[in-house]
């Protein structure tokens, strides 16, 4: 018996057993299944029934209710009598609008879902229309019964499907002077769909009116899907419901796929309901209560099947052992030449003579060589290039026969020509005498792996943004530097830069705008530099260069000059020209230092120094500024918690009128009462809270703190407007007209007693954006200043665009009048292009009465300075108000 007559007797002897075991089961499964079937269809049937019962009153008490609510509003009563007397022609159209139409504003406001209506008069003319337009339906269902309350729709209207609602208004006397027609939005109905039977996912639900013959199809939330306009285009088992008795509810087959659930609504004559779903969402769940049973039938016959396997198989067993021993063998070999064709890695069997007798089709792949190249050629000739083969051939097969096999990573030869790097192993195949007949030689192309290797390795000693080495890298070449210096007796130096005022660039302008010009300043310095001097980038807006080999200190300062000289021409980026300094502190090997954290210091303090000294300059490093920059460093870490502990506080500088002197407004100035440096003048911490970010939450804290002090002024009776500045970084950023709208409303203030002071050289750096803040601060109601007018080469061509009310005119104008021939032409300018402009002017820094006179003479409105009175604090502003009242 072959082994195909072996397996043909083993599949009858199967088939028959197994046949018998399946007849059995099926007829005990169908026995059970048919009663628990009827069951479980009765149990699902009656849960949706009771569903769409429960859908269609929630559908029926949102009719009653819109119905319930035009009742109401038809039924008030003020407005009644103004629709009556407008009737008997005794009041005009617009006077019975003007009365009406708030009140009804105010009641449909009050009911929540109305989006609109229309009032009609007795003659079925419209006299008052509110919220959303409603389309010519509406005026038809007003004239339908004079005296009922009628509903139709769903209708189309620009803001969707809506459901319209007529109500006659009736005079004391009974009399119909009007009809109210509202539109109800059909979106109301998701929420009591939703609490009457939750969301059916894949639920069609479908309201008929049978008023209007219209029906509106809704989604499983209760969202409009579509509307049909006609009695015709209704499905007919809602016809049928409307004609039937309410409360019982009915199931129809509609088509193979769906089932219907539907009844008419019982709050709602001639309106009925359904939903269906899909037959698959209402048999399943009756299929579930009847598949428990049928698994324990179903494991039954699988038990009894296996049981019969095992009976008979010891049988076909001793047929089928000898037939499949050799079906096997050619089973194995075909296996092992699929599993050898199909693997990725190349695959290369030599004989005994190391030449090549078999090649998987990776091989031909990666190496470009046709079979029938590979074929019969020594394994070093094929894949080594010439001046590797001598080599190959002495060593490779020398430890491959000693060590057993041999990989690692080494470089073969495409077809090509091309080189590339490899993993590669190579096997010997010994006989069962332990004599080599054959070798396998695998090899996998890592080429992508090593570029990927080299993209890691760069990435992770570079800045991404600018290609330049980054900190790790830095720390690297100053050490190896550090040696070479050390060895041969050469100086080294580091130059810090930290870049002047990018983080206003960043700030105004954005992230995007801030990386395209570093990258610009990046290439700027490496044209700078020489191809040996090491360039990076640390992070933010600091750069670090390491010169080696270098004369003295006057090649790093040449080299620092270089560096501020590349900035010195705008940089273009998106359509700005962008004007850019930059702060450089530099130490030296071996005077200030001998260790990488102690040159890195000692330039990054020398850098501070720079800023110092006016910015976009250099400074070597000197003893000196070591304790000046750990007095920095204190300071700064003391100024960010200054607010947190209560140490700033506000002193109020009076305004003054210059024709009568009296006090119109005051200026609020922050002060830092540090506890242990006492007063810490604000040219001292200003800067430095702008510096370092700190600045809009200073800012923040004084607007909120002043505005506080001056709703409690005026609480007194004291009342006066309070002048607050505003930084550079809060006009920059957003959230400015939000922040100060937040503090008026929480302190109380009137937004009229408020003057907003911004610089005016903050104003010319980006004047679109700041016409575009202030004229939203201005529609706040505050009252807008330029502080420090005439020190930003200010011009009429934009001045006119700014929505500001009022020019401060700088102390440096003030302090030289009336001697100063310069001084008073500017202030007599600054005076007559204000009037033109109809803003007001105040002077600062006045310290004497000849300044006043002169002033005054000028008609100059309103003057500050020591002459009226020095910065107070809130007590003695009051004490100086007492007095000079």
């Amino acid at each position: 018996m072959n082994l195909d007559q072996s397996v043909h007797l083993q599949r009858r002897i199967h088939r028959f057993a197994v046949m018998g075991i399946l007849i059995t089961g099926l007829l005990v499964a169908l026995a059970t299944a048919i009663p628990m079937y009827r069951h479980a269809h009765t149990l699902v049937s009656s849960s949706h029934m009771e569903g769409v019962r429960a859908q269609a009153q929630a559908v029926g008490q949102f009719l009653e209710k819109a119905t319930e609510l035009a009742r109401q509003i038809a039924s008030r009563s003020a407005v009644r009598d103004k629709l009556a007397e407008y009737n008997r022609w005794e009041i005009s159209l617009a006077e019975m609008a003007q009365f009406s139409a708030p009140r009804i504003r105010e009641a449909l406001d009050q009911a929540g879902n109305i989006a609109g209506m229309v009032r009609f008069d007795a003659e079925g003319n419209p006299v008052l229309e509110l919220g959303i337009a409603l389309p010519d339906a509406a005026q038809a269902l007003a004239g339908q019964d004079p005296i009922a309350t009628r509903r139709t729709g769903p209708v189309a209207t620009a803001a969707g499907p809506h459901l319209l609602v007529s109500a006659p208004i009736l005079s004391r006397d009974g009399e119909r002077v009007g009809t109210d027609v509202l539109a109800f939005g059909l979106s109301q109905l998701q929420a009591p769909l939703t609490r009457a039977h939750g969301s059916l996912p894949r639920t069609r639900l479908l309201v008929f009116n049978g008023e209007s013959g219209t029906t509106v199809e809704l989604g499983p939330s209760g969202t409009v899907v579509r509307v049909f306009d006609t009695t015709e285009s209704a499905p007919g088992y809602l016809r049928r419901a409307v004609d039937g008795p309410a409360g019982q509810q009915h199931v129809a087959q509609n088509g193979p796929d769906e089932i219907v659930f539907y009844t008419a609504i019982r709050e709602m004559p001639g309106w009925s309901f359904a939903y269906s779903i899909p037959a698959t969402d209402f048999y399943r769940p009756v299929l579930w209560q009847i598949l428990l049973p049928l698994s324990m039938i179903a494991l039954l016959v699988s038990a009894g099947a296996v049981l019969t396997a095992r009976t008979i198989r010891p049988m076909a067993e001793r047929v089928l052992q000898q037939a499949r021993d050799l079906a096997e063998l050619g089973e194995s070999r075909l296996l092992a030449a699929s599993v050898f064709d199909a693997s990725p890695q190349a695959v290369l069997i030599m004989d005994a003579s190391h030449r090549i007798i078999e090649a998987n089709r990776a091989s031909v792949r990666i190496t470009g060589y046709g079979q029938s190249k590979l074929h019969g050629k020594p394994l070093c000739e094929a894949l080594f290039r010439p001046e590797k083969r001598a080599s190959c051939d002495e060593l490779l097969w020398q430890r491959v026969d000693a060590h057993n096999g041999w990989q690692g990573e080494t470089e073969l030869l495409r077809c090509s020509g091309e080189v590339f790097p490899a993993w590669q192993s190579v096997t010997p195949v010994r006989d069962a005498s332990g004599v080599i007949r054959h070798y396998v030689c695998m090899f996998t192309d890592i080429g992508e792996k090593k570029q990927a290797e080299e993209r890691i390795r760069h990435l992770a000693h570079h800045d991404p943004l600018t290609d330049l080495p980054n900190r790790t890298l830095l720390t690297d070449r100053l050490a190896h530097g550090l040696d070479r210096a050390r060895r041969h007796g050469t100086s080294l130096a580091v130059l810090f830069i930290d870049l002047d005022r990018f983080k206003y660039v960043n700030d105004s302008l954005g992230h995007p705008v801030g990386d395209a010009l570093l990258r610009i300043v990046a290439e700027r310095f490496a044209t700078a530099l020489r191809e040996e001097d090491t360039l990076s980038r640390i992070g933010g807006d600091e750069f670090v260069v390491i010169l080696e080999e270098l004369g003295g200190a006057d090649d790093a300062a040449r080299v620092a000059r270089k560096l501020l000289d590349a900035l010195e021409t705008p940089s273009r980026v998106d359509g700005h020209d962008l004007f850019i300094g930059a702060s450089i502190g530099i130490s030296l090997f071996p005077t200030d230092g001998d260790s990488i954290d102690t040159l890195v210091r000692c330039a990054d303090s020398a850098m501070y120094r720079a800023k110092e000294v006016g910015r976009n300059t250099f400074q070597f490093f000197t003893p000196e500024q070591a304790s000046q920059s750990r007095e920095r460093f204190e300071l700064e870490r003391d100024l960010r918690q200054a607010v947190e502990r209560g140490e700033l506080r506000l002193v109020y500088q009076p305004q003054a009128d210059c024709a009568t002197g009296r006090i119109v407004g005051v200026e609020a100035l922050v002060r830092w009462q540090h506890p242990t440096r006492g007063l810490v003048p604000p040219d001292r911490f200003i800067p430095l809270a702008e510096e370092i970010g700190l600045i809009s939450k200073i800012g923040a804290w004084v607007l909120n703190a002043a505005c506080a002090q001056a709703y409690q002024w005026e609480k007194q009776g004291r009342s006066l407007r309070i002048a607050v500045n505003l930084s550079g970084q809060q006009i920059s950023r957003d959230g400015l007209v939000e922040l100060v709208r937040e503090v008026l409303g929480t302190t109380g203030l009137s937004p009229t007693q408020l003057e907003l002071e911004i610089t005016e050289g903050h104003l010319l750096q980006r004047v679109e954006q700041c016409i575009a803040t202030l004229r939203d601060l201005k529609s706040l109601g505050v009252t807008l200043a330029i502080d420090d007018f005439g020190t930003g080469y200010s011009s009429l061509s934009y001045l006119k665009k700014l929505p500001v009310d009022r020019l401060k005119i700088d102390r440096s104008f003030v302090e030289g009048i009336p001697d100063d021939r310069d001084d008073v032409a500017i202030v007599a300018t600054i005076l007559s292009m204000a009037r033109n402009l109809g803003l007001d002017v105040i002077a600062e820094g006045v310290e004497n009465e000849t300044q006043l006179t002169h002033l005054r003479g000028a008609r100059c409105a309103e003057y500050q300075g020591y002459l009226l009175s020095r910065p107070v604090s809130p007590a003695e502003l009051e004490a100086l108000l007492d007095a000079t009242t």
